[in-house]
């Protein structure tokens, strides 16, 4: 450290005072800076100073602005006229005393016979202004004495003292618990190194002059260690000594105010997490306890409407047949009696089991008997009761019914048919699903070699409206698709060849099989076959349809539980097997829609718990960007590696309501881009709890390659990077120039926190030492 300029300047500055008062110069005008009325108010501790002097100096100059002493607990409030840097001195006279503890005090000048000073420096404009003095402050000063002492000095030097030991040297109270023990490792050190504190501070000082601590002494390291005894975190300990202090370190105050809101965030968003948690399980044990069937009302109104068409061909006015039926994901098959009581409306009765019958009515427009009717307009109405499964609370099961109301209107225009279906509602027990609307087109065309048969083309579905209200809850939404293209790819394609094999296993020996059920695993699924042929010697078993080219081996290798055969004395004997193979192949069609894919689709609902009184609504837009090009062959079984390809186009706008809270909202962004580095891209924005955030990023076609960027009210921004699908760690001054690289959290464009990945876990590291996880 260069020696002290202060009598330098202070000569300068009476030379100058006096050419003033002797008029020299000259001239009325000035330009110094307005004065203002500053409070100065601090403690001063080596150990607490009780009585110690304190003196005021414009920063650089020994002008003094202002002096007087502390109290008994080692505070200061004085009053200065003056805007700019200032230097804040203590020193001890005869008067002065150091107090270690309630009962051990002793003169300053016995502990310090040679006496002592330790400075603050700091930049006031009015107000009230915190100028606290310590070993600590007293290092930082010198660092911006050895640059000047200007205001530019003083706030950098101050700012790294408090990056490189957490706390802020002038701002922080030194009796908070990290100062007060860092102060006593100054103490631990100079008594173990056999140093003066003066000689402590000014080691310390010359050796951070330069930008690094730990590079030009020992000290550094040592303090480190002392201060990890200590119990404190802060950047210089989690770098052992050894540190580059930044050109520009973000002040602590902005370090602990992106805390505070991690902290509140986390809070805000856990208290979100457990209450959208609780609802979400609300509404699980609510879906679970809503007994409707969709499949068994499609299937038996399906199946009636077949069997009155059939009644009407063969001129009947009542017909009982078998139908095919689903209840509760099972096929079966069921009796229906049909019986026309009057020329439009059919009664039905369908008996599950001995105690559960169901009626209700058909009703279609008047039909021509013997013929097979048709129709440019068809409205139907269908009206009754339907069985359905319901699940108690101890996990059994029983039938019990959905009442179901349709109306379906159909309108064909040359080979196209408009689909309307409304004022539809299924109810069952308390719950109740309306089907408001349902609109859609079907497409048939007539068969090229069956002039009396039908070819199906395509579905569109139009829109469809609906509105639900099952326990708690009620929800409404609205589905539908503005806008259709025909796809390139799917317009090209044709049937496949589907292979197929039947498999017979004859199992033979000279004594008597014993067999239970024999299984084949093949191809990731299991078969289960059948006995084709048994006597005690000899069992054939069968299996059908196994899909692909199987060869012999693989029926060896795949068979489960095979049989066992025994001798006379029923000792286990061996036994052959010989397996026939009858390969076969079929064509497939592919679901191609006519190549009429959905390139539009939007989505607004919301709902409702009538209990809390919380709401939830929003609106979903999805644009298929290449809906006309991108590579399809079947949409009833598109792959992942086709799903990546598409390119799409997301907004979602959502609304959270919650009693006694404000509203959240949620508006996001993506789209595909389909640039290398920035394939994928998204914007979304967030207000919490009346705090506004946002969040930009994009990422490479796989998303291992990602810059997120998170952004939050009073310039707070957090980068997350990532790099083949790890995150990039924050670095401070890891740059070629000594920037902070990786992934980091910044206030007011400074550093605050570096962001790294710690055995799964996201942890933000702060400047003070302190780290935490996001989440």
């Amino acid at each position: 450290m260069k020696p002290s300029t202060r009598m330098g300047v202070a000569a300068s500055a009476l030379l100058l005072g006096g050419m003033i008062f002797t008029g020299c110069g000259g001239g009325g005008g000035s330009s110094s800076p307005a004065v203002t009325s500053t409070t100065l108010t601090g403690t001063a501790v080596d150990e607490l100073f009780d009585n110690g002097v304190v003196t005021v100096y414009q920063a650089g100059t020994q002008t003094q602005l202002a002096a007087g002493r502390t109290d008994a607990n080692g505070t200061y409030t004085l009053k200065v006229t003056y805007k700019g840097a200032v230097a804040v001195e203590v020193t001890c006279d005869d008067n002065t005393y150091l107090v270690f503890s309630e009962n051990n005090r002793s003169k300053c000048l016995d502990i310090h016979p040679d006496g002592i000073a330790l400075h603050s420096a700091t930049v006031v404009e009015g107000g009230t202004v915190p100028v606290n003095i310590s070993p600590l402050s007293e290092v930082a000063y010198q660092i911006a004495e050895e640059k000047g002492l200007d205001a530019a000095a003083i706030e950098k030097a101050n700012a790294q003292i408090a990056f490189a030991f957490g706390v802020d040297p002038v701002q922080t109270n030194p009796l908070q618990r990290n100062y007060s023990a860092i102060v006593t490792t100054f103490h631990t050190l100079a008594q173990e190194e056999n140093l003066s504190l003066t000689a402590v501070i000014e080691t310390l000082a010359e050796d951070a002059a330069d930008g690094t601590i730990g590079d030009d002494s020992t000290l550094p390291q040592k303090m480190a260690e002392a201060m990890k005894k200590e119990g404190i975190k802060n950047t210089l300990t989690e770098n052992n000594g050894t540190i580059t202090l930044p050109e520009n370190p973000a002040p602590l105050d902005d370090v602990a105010a992106v805390q505070n809101f991690v902290k509140e965030l986390r809070t805000q968003v856990n208290e979100m997490g457990d209450f959208l948690e609780n609802e979400a399980n609300n509404i699980g044990d609510t879906l679970s306890n809503v007994a409707m069937d969709i499949d068994a009302v499609a299937s038996f109104v399906a199946g009636m409407g077949e069997l009155i068409q059939t009644a009407y061909e063969e001129n009947k006015t009542a017909i009982t047949d078998n139908i095919e039926v689903v209840i509760d994901g099972v096929d079966l098959i069921k009796p229906v009696t049909l019986t026309q009581t009057s020329g439009n409306t059919w009664t039905y009765t369908t008996t599950i089991d001995d105690a559960h019958t169901y009626t209700g009515t058909f009703t279609l427009p008047p039909l021509e008997e013997g013929v097979q009717n048709t129709f440019d307009t068809l409205e139907a109405d269908f009206n009754g009761i339907l069985p359905v499964v319901i699940y108690t609370q101890d996990g059994t099961k029983r039938l019990g019914e959905q009442t179901v109301k349709l109306h379906v209107k159909l309108t064909r225009n040359d080979n196209v048919t408009s689909v309307l279906i409304d004022n539809g509602s299924i109810t069952s027990q308390a719950d109740v699903i309306k089907l408001n609307t349902l609109e859609g087109t079907i497409s048939y065309s007539e068969d090229e070699n069956n002039a009396s048969e039908t070819v199906f083309n395509y579905v569109k579905l139009d829109k469809v409206e609906l509105e639900a209200t099952m326990g708690d809850y009620h929800a409404t939404g609205t589905l539908s698709v503005p806008s259709y293209v025909q796809n390139d790819h799917l317009a090209t394609t044709g049937f496949a060849l589907a292979y197929y094999s039947d498999v017979q296993v004859a199992f033979t020996c000279e004594g008597n099989i014993q067999y239970e059920t024999i299984y084949l695993d093949y191809n990731g699924e299991q078969y289960s076959g059948y006995q084709s042929y048994y006597e005690p010697g000899t069992l054939v078993w069968g299996f059908s349809e196994i899909e692909g080219n199987i060869t012999e081996d693989q029926v060896l290798n795949g068979l489960v539980n095979t049989p066992i055969c025994f001798d006379s004395d029923n000792n286990p004997i061996e036994i052959n097997k010989s397996v026939t193979i009858s390969p076969w192949t079929e064509e497939e069609g592919k679901l191609t829609n006519s190549a009429w894919v959905p390139e539009k689709v939007a989505f607004v609902g919301l709902i409702k718990n009538n209990s809390t009184i919380t709401k939830l609504d929003g609106t979903i837009n999805v644009t298929l960007l290449n809906a006309k090009t991108i590579e399809l062959d079947d949409l009833a079984d598109i792959t992942d590696d086709q799903a990546s390809e598409a390119k799409l186009d997301v907004t979602m706008a959502v609304t959270l309501e919650r009693p006694n809270n404000p509203k959240t909202l949620l508006n996001a962004h993506y789209k595909t881009l389909g640039e290398e580095t920035k394939y994928h891209i998204l914007t979304a924005s967030m207000t919490l709890n009346d705090t506004s955030m946002s969040l930009e990023g994009y990422a490479n076609k796989n998303g291992e390659d990602a810059l997120l960027t998170f952004s939050a009210p009073n310039n707070m921004v957090a980068k997350f990077i990532f790099k083949n699908g790890n995150l990039v760690p924050g670095v401070l001054g890891g740059g070629k120039d000594g920037t902070d690289t990786g992934s980091l959290v910044t206030k007011n464009g400074k550093t605050t926190a570096t962001i790294e990945d710690r055995e799964g876990a996201i942890i933000i590291k702060y400047l003070d030492g302190y780290f935490e996880t996001i989440f």
